[in-house]
């Protein structure tokens, strides 16, 4: 028994070590292979991008955005929303995630002065 600041440890010794459960193997094996790819070896590519599928609400946030910047008040009175609703905060987070909007002051991102931009990526995206 070790006694420390605000806590105890125990330490109970096994009479014989157990060998390790065929899960356990199998976990210090994963962590264990990550190597460094060799010449002889294929690069790999990086991932494509899937494309990305928008609620109705990103949708419509993306296309009121699209003429100007616009604040979350600004974005929930055209929404026809009184309040942040879960569904608007979500498809803001995933909007911004998938950076097809942007802050305007990304320094500042709980600023009374923010709004939300279409990047180029949102831009150039299909929205009808």
């Amino acid at each position: 028994i070790e006694e420390f600041v605000g806590r105890v440890r125990f330490t109970i010794p096994l009479i014989e070590p157990q060998p390790p459960t065929p899960e356990q193997s199998r976990k210090t094996t994963e962590n264990s292979n990550h190597t460094l790819p060799t010449s002889t070896e294929a690069p790999v590519e990086a991932p494509v991008e899937a494309p990305v599928t928008l609620s109705t609400t990103e949708t419509k946030i993306i296309q009121f955005i699209n003429s100007s910047p616009l604040s979350t008040r600004e974005l929930l009175s055209r929404l026809k929303y009184k309040q942040k609703t879960g569904n608007f905060k979500s498809a803001i987070n995933n909007l911004l995630t998938s950076k097809l909007i942007a802050y305007t002051i990304p320094e500042k991102p709980n600023s009374r002065l923010q709004k939300y931009r279409l990047t180029d990526k949102g831009r150039n995206m299909d929205i009808r």
